[in-house]
C-alpha cells in the first residue's frame, strides 16, 4: 500500500519501491507482482489524466457567433457579400466552393441559434445520395499544432431532414486534421452510433457512445428542426495508448474513453492537430431536395475551459449557462423584446404553456409559451420542444413558487404573490 500511494503521488519514488519489493516472500509470485505493477500503472495513467484537467481561466483560441454585420455567401456565390472578405473570426470561408441546387454555404440570420450570442449562423446545404453538399469552411488553429482541444458547437438539421434506411451510414460533421496521416471525426458513424472516428489509426472506432446513441435519439427519426449542443475533448496520444476522447450531446457525456491511439504511431501526428473543416460529407440523405444544416456559437479551447461538467471534467458548456464546481444547466431562455417590471407596485402576470406533440416517434416543434404583463402580450413562441419521444408521456404536474437569483441576492428583498390561479 505504501508503494501504491508513492506511485500515485510520485511515479519515480513509487517505481523504486515497487522494484525493491521482495519476491517469494509472503506468497508474492512474479505473476502477482506483474499484475500488481500493471494495475498501479493503470491507476497512475488515470490519475495523471485527471490531474492535468483542472479548469482554468483560459480564453478560447476561436470563438464565433458569425457576427459579420451582414449576410454573406461563400465566395459571394449568391451575389451578396463574400463571407471570406468580411469574416472577423479566423474562419477561412473560401476553403470550399461548390454550389448545390442554386444554394451556397452562407452566413444568414435564419441560421442563428436564437438563445445564443447573437450574430448570424453558418448554413450548409446537403443533397441526397453520397457526399453531396455545398462547400465547407476551414479553421487553422492559432499557435500551431495542438495536443489538446475542447470544441463546442450548436447544430441543427432542417425540420423533416431524413436518411435512406432511417439513419445515416456516416455523417462527418467536423474533420480535425494533424500534420501526419491521422484525423478525428466526431460523427454519427457507420457503426450505428456516435463516435470519435480516428482515421489513420489501426482501429477507427476506439471511442464510441456508451450506451449506443443514434442520430435518431438526438434529432428524431426525421429532424426536429431544433439546435442541439455538441462538445468534444480530445487529447493526442504519446505512445499509442494514452490518448483521451470525450463527447457531450445536449449536456450528456456520451463518450468517455481513455487509452486511445489517435496517431497510429505517426510522429508527425503526435505533434498535434493543426486545422479542422466543417460541414463535411455524409451518406445517404433522402429528402428530394437540398436541406440545410446549421452551425452556430462555436468555441475552441486548447487549455482547460473554466467550467466543469457533473463528472468534474473541464468543459465549455452551454453558451449562456454553466458554472464551475460541477454544476451546470442546459436549457432555453426566452426574453421579451420590450417589457418593464416596476418595483413597489402590483403587476398582473399571466402565462400559458402547452407541451409539444409527438408524432411517428419524433418530437414536433409545436409547443407553446405565452406571457402577458398587465394584460399586454409580452412574449409568444409556438415552435417549442418541451419533450422528446424518449419522454413522450411527460406532463406538467406542479407549479413551484421559488424566486431564485444565481449565487444569492446582494440585499434583502421581498416579493409578494396574491390571487394565484392555476387552470387547464
Amino acid at each position: 500500500m505504501v508503494s501504491l500511494l508513492l506511485k500515485l503521488l510520485d511515479s519515480d519514488s513509487g517505481s523504486q519501491c515497487i522494484a525493491k519489493m521482495p519476491l517469494g516472500q509472503s506468497g508474492v509470485t512474479p505473476e502477482h507482482f506483474a499484475e500488481f505493477v500493471a494495475w498501479v500503472n493503470e491507476l497512475v495513467a488515470a490519475s495523471a489524466a485527471q490531474q492535468t484537467e483542472t479548469p482554468s481561466n483560459a480564453d478560447p483560441i476561436v470563438s464565433t457567433s458569425f457576427d459579420y454585420g451582414e449576410e454573406c455567401s461563400q465566395r459571394g456565390n449568391l451575389g451578396n457579400a463574400d463571407c471570406g472578405s468580411i469574416t472577423n473570426d479566423g474562419i477561412y470561408w473560401n476553403w470550399g466552393d461548390n454550389m448545390l441546387g442554386g444554394h451556397s454555404t452562407e452566413a444568414v440570420a435564419e441560421a442563428n441559434y436564437p438563445d445564443g450570442a447573437g450574430g448570424l449562423g453558418f448554413r450548409s446545404w446537403v443533397g441526397d445520395g453520397v457526399n453531396s453538399q455545398t462547400g465547407d469552411a476551414r479553421i487553422d488553429f492559432p499557435g500551431g499544432p495542438q495536443k489538446e482541444l475542447w470544441i463546442r458547437w450548436y447544430q441543427r438539421y432542417e425540420q423533416g431532414f431524413s436518411w435512406a434506411g432511417g439513419s445515416p451510414q456516416y455523417d462527418k460533421t467536423l474533420y480535425i486534421n494533424s500534420n501526419g496521416n491521422s484525423s478525428v471525426l466526431p460523427q454519427h458513424a457507420s457503426n450505428g452510433g456516435w463516435a470519435l472516428t480516428m482515421q489513420g489509426a489501426p482501429d477507427y472506432y476506439q471511442a464510441v457512445s456508451q450506451p449506443n446513441i443514434t442520430w435518431n435519439d438526438v434529432f428524431g427519426s426525421s429532424s426536429d428542426g431544433q439546435f442541439h449542443l455538441f462538445e468534444i475533448y480530445i487529447k493526442m496520444d504519446t505512445n499509442s495508448s494514452d490518448g483521451i476522447g470525450r463527447m457531450w450531446i445536449d449536456g450528456n457525456l456520451v463518450i468517455d474513453s481513455n487509452g486511445l491511439d489517435y496517431s497510429g504511431g505517426n510522429s508527425s501526428s503526435r505533434q498535434g492537430w493543426t486545422w479542422m473543416e466543417f460541414h463535411s460529407n455524409q451518406r445517404s440523405p433522402e429528402n428530394g431536395r437540398p436541406y440545410y444544416v446549421d452551425y452556430d456559437d462555436m468555441a475552441i479551447y486548447v487549455e482547460p475551459p473554466p467550467n466543469t461538467d457533473s463528472n468534474g471534467y473541464p468543459w465549455i458548456g452551454p453558451v449562456n449557462g454553466g458554472s464551475g464546481g460541477g454544476d451546470y444547466w442546459n436549457g432555453k431562455a426566452f426574453e421579451a423584446d420590450s417589457a418593464t417590471i416596476s418595483r413597489n407596485t402590483w403587476l398582473r402576470v399571466e402565462a400559458f404553456v402547452k407541451l409539444n406533440s409527438i408524432q411517428n416517434g419524433a418530437a414536433v416543434a409545436d409547443g407553446v409559451i405565452r406571457y402577458w404583463l398587465d394584460g399586454q402580450l409580452a412574449l409568444e413562441h409556438e415552435n417549442i420542444i418541451f419533450r422528446t419521444a424518449q419522454h413522450s408521456d411527460m406532463l406538467f404536474d406542479k407549479i413551484i413558487i421559488a424566486p431564485w437569483i444565481g449565487d444569492g441576492s446582494p440585499v434583502t428583498q421581498t416579493m409578494w404573490v396574491d390571487n394565484l390561479i392555476v387552470g387547464k
